[in-house]
């Protein structure tokens, strides 16, 4: 398969990233593993609510950043940011995405995670995949979102 085939395949089936950003502080490189998602026609980062993400703080600064496709295939792709802020575009890829998350996390989503943070994690998934439209509320409020423009 040819490189670029393997890249496009790869961004409509995998689900684990990993991410370089810029610190906003440092100016230093921060690589993390992050989960991206397809909603619409693009692609997009978000967390769960609950806390502050200094991913999301480098790339409102600095949108410049480099998407680590790391599962199907290996690239290194030059991407930009566009945090999503409009409220109804926010609660339309939001709605998309959490109808997304169900309970049986594979173990290849969460390389890095511990047994306990994983299973932490699926028991909060429970909770959005048994009522996705109650947890929208809190996504909305408290989540970052971006769009990842390659």
């Amino acid at each position: 398969m040819e490189p670029e085939q393997q890249i496009r395949q790869a961004l409509e089936q995998d689900r684990v990233v990993d991410i370089t950003t810029v610190g906003c502080a440092t100016g230093l490189p921060r690589r993390i593993e992050i989960w991206f998602f397809r909603a619409g026609d693009g692609i997009y980062l978000t967390g769960a609510p609950g806390r502050a993400r200094r991913w999301y703080r480098n790339l409102t600064a600095n949108p410049a950043f480099t998407f680590h496709l790391k599962q199907s295939a290996n690239a290194d792709l030059d991407a930009t940011a566009q945090p999503i802020v409009d409220p109804s575009a926010r609660e339309s890829i939001l709605r998309e995405i959490l109808s997304q998350l169900s309970p049986g996390i594979p173990p290849e989503w969460m390389p890095s995670l511990s047994a306990e943070a994983r299973a932490a994690t699926d028991a909060s998934f429970v909770e959005i995949a048994a009522d996705p439209e109650a947890a929208l509320p809190r996504w909305l409020a408290e989540s970052p979102l971006v769009e990842v423009r390659l």
